[in-house]
This record gives structure tokens, sequence and C-alpha cells, in this order.
């Protein structure tokens, strides 16, 4: 393993820090004069709820399972030998270990898919390492946090990445079993740019809006509980010496106030309040005038919405509107987390390629993600009857193999099945009409006079 991650940082034995079970509130303003673009989107993805349940939906829907074909380099068909060996190396990283090291280390594969759709919102791209066993062959897969790699040059116009933030030394990683891509990756720089970095701005003064907010409510917003110190009766009731000396009678006066201020401050609303006739207590309504900020709230979290690629119906903001927005904003959310999936299937593919290319197969490998949908299976039931029968004929003219009808079919091919690519077993005489009736059923059937229809205004 020639990445690093959070674990490698820690000494055999000792406990890695949990660094995200303490919750602290962080001042926007800190954040935004901290100038860490990665740092603060991951900090807001945890804390803020707007950006969390962007992130959080986004890879739900992204994350709509996959399919792994594998296809031969030199004619582009599809390869069941390749395809059996890749879904072979996948379940070996998702469910075998070896037993005798104890703890099962490998991630299944798709606690990693989630993982790589997380990182290319949060940080505009996702990075995988392939681990090799003492054999040199594919152990499992390492997500590689895509934030702390810098690109170098190759001096011969390209690139390769190095791995910075563990220690003093940077790491290269300008070898075949590392893998990164990058989402919408601009041509005038060499990294990408998260998605999420325009919402930063209209998290940041969302954020300062609403504390102030909370610091003017609690100031002028509500009824204030006002004790008045009766002076002449607090005089009165100090010594002679006191009353003589203006000195030490405004010491004794400030005393009394700061008591009564000190045992005031710390009362709840539904304390009962007791004191000498000295003190009078009244309750004033300071709110005065105030200030709408239903429309301007409103337009911030419109801007947020914005910025985060998310509508505001699926951050739970929609409060104004038709059904049918809210329907067009899901459709084009939806093709926006499709866009996701793309570095995540670029990253998956390379890697099995080279796990499978590493067992003797000569075939590349490709992991696609199945098409978003969000309606029942029980909904989408007639829709798969018609692929079926579309896979079916396209088999029974010989457009693709048995075991390519059987990979997009979903079900495991059968080797001793009879031949069905090319038979036209789905071809049928359009021009003859079969019958299955006989002489006695002929007979009971009506007369070529008989009425067809039983007549009526309806008809």
């Amino acid at each position: 393993m020639r990445s690093r991650n959070v674990e490698s940082n820690t000494p055999k034995g000792s406990l890695i820090p949990d660094v995200g079970n303490s919750w602290v509130t962080r001042d926007p303003r800190t954040l935004r004069s901290q100038g860490q673009v990665a740092q603060a989107i991951r900090i807001l993805a945890k804390e803020n709820g707007n950006l969390s349940t962007a992130v959080y939906n986004m890879v739900q829907i992204a994350d709509s399972g996959y399919k792994v074909a594998a296809y031969n380099p030199s004619t582009a068909e599809f390869s069941a030998e390749g395809t059996l060996l890749a879904k072979n190396v996948i379940a070996s990283m998702d469910t075998l270990h070896d037993y005798t090291k104890g703890f099962g280390r490998k991630r299944p594969i798709p606690m990693i898919i989630q993982t790589l759709l997380r990182e290319t919102i949060l940080t505009a791209g996702c990075s995988l390492e392939l681990i090799l066993d003492k054999g040199f062959y594919p152990d499992r897969f390492q997500p590689v946090d895509h934030s702390t790699l810098r690109w170098a040059s190759d001096g011969k116009g390209g690139k390769y990445p190095k791995q910075v933030g563990f220690g003093k030394d940077e790491i290269s990683l300008d070898i075949p079993t590392f893998y990164a891509e990058t989402l919408h990756q601009e041509m005038d720089t060499a990294y990408g740019t998260s998605i999420l970095r325009a919402s930063l701005n209209s998290l940041f003064e969302s954020e300062e809006f609403i504390a102030d907010m909370r610091r003017v409510l609690f100031k002028s917003g509500h009824s204030r509980l006002v004790a008045v110190l009766d002076s002449d009766k607090i005089k009165s009731s100090a010594s002679k010496d006191v009353q003589n000396d203006p000195a030490k009678l405004l010491t004794f006066m400030n005393g009394i106030r700061a008591e009564v201020e000190e045992t005031l401050k710390n009362i709840s609303p539904e304390d009962a309040v007791v004191s000498f006739d000295s003190v009078d207590f009244t309750t004033h309504d300071i709110g005065g005038t105030k200030s709408d900020y239903t429309s301007l709230l409103s337009s911030m979290d419109n801007r947020q919405a914005t910025a985060l690629k998310t509508p505001p119906s699926i951050l739970g903001m929609r409060s104004a509107g038709s059904q049918s927005l809210s329907n067009s904003e899901t459709l084009i959310f939806l093709k926006g987390a499709a866009g996701i999936q793309t570095p995540v299937e670029a990253v998956m593919s390379r890697a099995l390629t080279t796990a499978v290319r590493m067992f003797g197969s000569d075939v590349y490998v490709k992991l696609k993600f199945n098409d978003i949908d969000l309606r029942p299976d029980s909904e989408l039931e007639a829709f798969k009857t018609m692929r079926e029968t579309r896979i079916l004929n396209r088999l029974s003219l010989g457009l693709i193999t048995d075991e390519q009808a059987a990979y997009e079919l979903d079900l495991p091919y059968n080797p001793d099945a009879p031949k069905l690519s090319g038979t036209n077993f789905k071809v049928t005489d359009s021009g003859s009409s079969a019958t299955t009736r006989g002489p006695m059923e002929d007979e009971l059937q009506p007369g070529e006079d008989a009425p067809r229809k039983g007549g009526g205004e309806s008809q």
C-alpha cells in the first residue's frame, strides 16, 4: 500500500481519534477567514443542515446499483469469461478474506462506491488504490482522500499524483495501481473544483444572518423585567457614617445594585421574584417595530438551493409553487446526480481491469451504474417485460450472444442450455393463423349470418 489515510497515521494498537464524535459550534466567520475550501465543505457537510441534506440525498440517489461487464479489446465483443472473472474479483473483495488474520479489513464494494460518490461531491474527484497481497494478486480496494492529492509535472506534458498532509514527505503515487479522476475538469488548472464551492458564500451569509437575528431577538424581541431601585430608601438604610461620606455612599449604592443584578441574572421565567419595597419590578415590551424577515429568508434559501445544485423541494424548503414545478426540479436533480457517477465509473472500471488482467485475462472491464429511477419496482414491471422482449428479439436475430443476453437479463448463464443466438426463435409468421379447435368446437361456432353485436344505441 503506497497511499495513506487516517488509519495509517495512527501507531499500531493505538485508538484512532474520532474527530467527528465531538460536536463543536463553529463560527462561520472563522471558517470563512481560514480560506480552506475542502475543509470548510467537509465541516459544513456534517454541521450544516442544508448542505448535509443535499450531499446525503445526492449520494443516495446516485448510488443506483451497478453492473460489471468485460469486453475483448480487439473486437469490443462481450466476454463471458472476463465478466465472470470480474464478478469473482468483486466477490472476493466483498465477502472473502483470510480468516486467520482476524478482523476482515476489506471494505465491501457497495460501501466503497458510496465513499467515492461522496468524495466526488465534496472534493470534485475520487481516488482509489488497488492493494496487492504478497503474491502480487489483487487483495482489496483502498479509497484515498482526493483533497490530499497534488499534481506534479512529468516533464512530457502530463502529470502524476503526489499525496501530501501525512508527515513531512510527499508520497509519490506514480504507480499503475493508483487511479484518480476529476469531475468537470477545467482546462486552466490541473485541479478540479467542487460543485459545492459556489455554495460557501450563501451558506456563510445565511449562518451569519441567522446568528444576527438570534442576537437581535434576545436583545429586543422579548419583554424585559425591569427592576427600579428607590435610591432614597436604599440611602436611608445605610449607616450614618456611610450617609455622611459620599464615596462610601456611592460604593454602598453600587453594591446594592450589583447584588440585585446578580440575583436576577440567572432566574428562569417561571421563578418568583421576592424583594423589599426598595425595589420596584415592572415588565416592559421593548420590541417596538418588528421587521418581517420572511421574504429575505426565503430569498436566501433559494440562493442556497441553487448553489447546492439541489432544488428547494428536495431540501424541504418548498413553500410556494405548483407540484409540476417540483416535478421539473426533481428531474433536473436526477440528471445532476447521474453526473456524479461518471468519475466513479471511470476509476472503478480501470481498477477492475487491472485486477482482472493480473489473473491473466486479456479483457477490459466496464462498471456502469443502473439508470436512476425513483418509481417502485412494481410500477416498472411492464417496462421490464418490454425490455426483456427486446433483448430476446436481438438474441433471436443473432445480434447478441447467449452470454450477453443472460448478462443483460441479470440471469446466470447456463453453458449447458441450447444455443439460441441467431435461431429466429422469436420470429412468427404473421400471415398464418394457428387454431387449436377441433371438429366439435367448429360445430359449436355461430353461423355466418349470426349477429356479431348485441345492438343498442351504445353500439
